[in-house]
């Protein structure tokens, strides 16, 4: 296993025996999170801040992976500069939690909220729970999530964005109005069924499964290009990279002019949960 990328981005190390947090996120053992040396120097400082006044472990999940690969599922975390951390749980379990369940600390996490500002250099916070100060809501973001760069953006939780779509296709639309017709035509296609949350997943169960869509190619290009205008104040939108929401729909252009949208829904209600995080 490289602890180094080619970046010049380190592993976080996997919880050390002493240390006041642990590691979760996909893919497990770390892969998933290299930092840049500034993140790596913010964490070291929160979890010790954090360490003097609790014994409950923080949860350090998703940052990005190896030589600035795709994050599947997040429109950032390419640099190393960005992470997901869980709230915390009354009961100090390594697990996720909602804020709105009831063994989410509100307590505890606004203090977590409160060191990462204190911290330093941090850009955003994304939380949900806006009960706490100086977090931002975004969709899907029900666990707190962060950003460094040279300046830190900590805690981001992020949510899934989601496309009311024909799971089998995308109606295509003609550039002649007069030849279009309605037909289903092939599209390319990939999903994954889990459990938990975008970010923080876990098996699907009987009572908790999801499913998230990534819609590439033609069908994606046609949805991106009737979603417009671009949104460059977007998360994941850069020099390189333009962004078209509308409400729960989600499209990216990348400069080599391929495309990508993401669709997601909770299958156990039915409704549109979003398919990709920030």
């Amino acid at each position: 296993m490289n602890f180094q990328d080619s970046r010049g981005l380190h592993m976080l190390p996997q919880a050390p025996e002493e240390a006041s947090y642990y590691t979760y996120g996909t893919p497990s053992a770390g892969l998933g999170q290299y930092a840049h040396p500034n993140m790596l120097s913010f964490l070291f400082n929160l979890e010790f801040k954090w360490g003097r006044h609790d014994d409950r472990k923080l949860g350090f999940g998703n940052i990005s992976l190896a030589d600035s690969t795709y994050f599947e599922g997040h429109k950032s975390h390419r640099d190393g500069l960005d992470i997901d951390i869980r709230p915390v749980r009354k009961d100090g379990k390594h697990m996720p939690v909602e804020y709105q369940q009831a063994a989410y600390d509100r307590a505890a996490t606004r203090r977590l909220v409160e060191l990462i500002w204190q911290c330093g250099h941090v850009d955003y916070v994304y939380f949900n729970d806006l009960t706490i100060p100086r977090v931002v809501r975004k969709p899907f973001h029900d666990k707190p999530s962060a950003r460094s760069c040279p300046r830190i953006r900590t805690m981001r939780y992020q949510m899934a964005i989601v496309l009311v779509a024909t799971l089998l296709g995308v109606a295509a639309v003609s550039a002649a109005a007069s030849a279009w017709e309605y037909e289903f035509r092939p599209a390319k296609v990939e999903y994954v069924v889990y459990g938990g949350y975008l970010g923080d997943t876990i098996p699907p169960s009987k009572g908790d499964s999801k499913i998230s869509f990534l819609i590439s190619g033609s069908a994606a290009r046609e949805m991106f290009n009737a979603l417009g205008p671009d949104r460059p104040d977007a998360c994941g939108a850069d020099a390189s990279t333009r962004v078209r929401e509308k409400r729960e729909i989600s499209c990216l252009r990348y400069s080599a002019k391929e495309y990508v949208c993401y669709v997601g829904f909770d299958l156990k209600t039915g409704k549109s949960i979003g398919g990709v995080i920030c």
